[in-house]
């Protein structure tokens, strides 16, 4: 080893590189220290899809609960039937359900993912 300390000129070098590679192979203890910190810094990120589900949840319930009501009510008066298409072709409900279809899959598809590479 001292022909290489030679060649580099400083032993500084040589450990500098064998801390280096000590650094990059992580043993399991650190590993899952590294995951817990991951996980602590994704918490922000966690409320935040929360909100969003919980809020897309809501204003998609609202709609689906009118339409409810206007199609019940259509047998008593059969042109709440005619509002209901109406409401069904409006450009604002369907991207309300395309947003809702979004969040819900990217909400729930994060922990199916993580449960299956658990096993």
């Amino acid at each position: 080893m001292s022909w290489f300390n030679s060649l580099l000129g400083t032993n500084g070098v040589v450990d500098g590189i064998r801390e280096g590679v000590d650094k990059a192979i992580l043993s399991p203890e650190e590993r899952l220290d590294y995951q817990k910190d991951l996980l602590k810094a994704y918490e922000p990120f966690k409320l935040i899809q929360r909100g969003l589900a919980f809020a897309t949840t809501v204003m998609f319930g609202i709609v689906l609960m009118i339409e409810l009501v206007l199609a019940l009510l259509s047998g008593w008066y059969p042109s709440t039937l005619t509002i209901v298409k109406l409401i069904n072709d409006l450009e604002m409900v369907q991207m309300l359900g395309y947003s809702w279809l979004s969040v819900m899959s990217l909400y729930f598809t994060g922990g199916v993912i993580s449960s299956f590479r658990n096993k």
